[in-house]
């Protein structure tokens, strides 16, 4: 079996160019050992079922086209590798009581990618100083449109898929209620000729002893599973700031939050 050789970390870097347009191009590369699903529950993200190694170059640019209307594009090249044949200490397992699964399997393989990213809050304020454009909100949510492309045969690249999603998300301000917070979308592989595991789209499993931040994640669900088909999403959130137990005194001292949300 191997072993963990070579050095791993990420370069990055990113510059604005354009402060009035919010011009920016960004560079990143790296070798690091990720997970399939970085969004998971605690109790799944350690497991070795959860991990390969990537090595990538990334590509990034975003331009505000006019005011509310932003366009980013993110290109990518890497080189997927599974850490089946790596050698693993059990200490690990037994000190977080982590089940001992075996590594996701695959032969190496090429994969380049493509994604554009349309945002578009209508009627978005904003302040013009002498150097740079500063946004201040708008009443309006902000609306989006996100298509990723597997690209085959690009430098090697194996995998050939097509995922589009649509959404809105706004955060609202009550005043004294305090804010209130939604994000609603939908996604679904309108191609999938060649859709690796690294590539699928989770539902995640909630945490257990955990509340979880209903803005992205289930309370309820008691594994993650991967969503092939057309899937819709809906995360609510409150946020009193206070509009509730500030009137009773004795809990006003201790400064505590009240959140209210839901996941459907």
């Amino acid at each position: 079996m191997d072993s963990v050789t070579g050095m791993n970390g990420t370069l990055s870097l990113e510059r604005k160019y354009n402060p009035f347009k919010n011009g920016k191009y960004r560079f990143k590369a790296g070798r690091n050992f990720e997970f399939i699903y970085p969004g998971d529950a605690w109790v799944n993200v350690l497991k070795r079922s959860n991990i390969y190694l990537n090595n990538s170059f990334e590509l990034g640019h975003e331009l505000e086209i006019f005011n509310g209307l932003t366009l980013m594009n993110d290109f990518e090249i890497a080189f997927r590798r599974s850490v089946a044949n790596y050698k693993v200490g059990n200490n690990a397992d037994s000190i977080f009581g982590i089940p001992n699964e075996p590594p996701v399997q695959f032969d190496p393989y090429n994969a380049t990618y493509n994604q554009v990213r349309l945002y578009f809050t209508p009627r978005m304020r904003y302040a013009r100083e002498p150097r740079e454009k500063i946004f201040l909100g708008s009443r309006w949510p902000t609306f989006y449109v996100i298509w990723k492309k597997g690209i085959k045969g690009l430098f090697k690249s194996e995998i050939d898929f097509d995922y589009l999603e649509f959404g809105l998300f706004q955060n609202l301000n009550l005043g004294v209620a305090g804010n209130t917070s939604y994000f609603i979308k939908s996604g679904d592989f309108v191609n999938s000729k060649d859709l690796r595991v690294i590539d699928y789209k989770f539902m995640r499993q909630g945490d257990p002893l955990f509340f979880q931040n209903p803005r992205s994640n289930f309370q309820a669900l008691d594994s993650t599973f991967p969503v092939f088909d057309r899937y819709f999403q809906g995360n609510i959130v409150h946020e009193f700031n206070g509009a509730l137990i500030n009137k009773i005194p004795f809990f006003k001292k201790l400064k505590l939050q009240e959140i209210a949300g839901g996941v459907c």
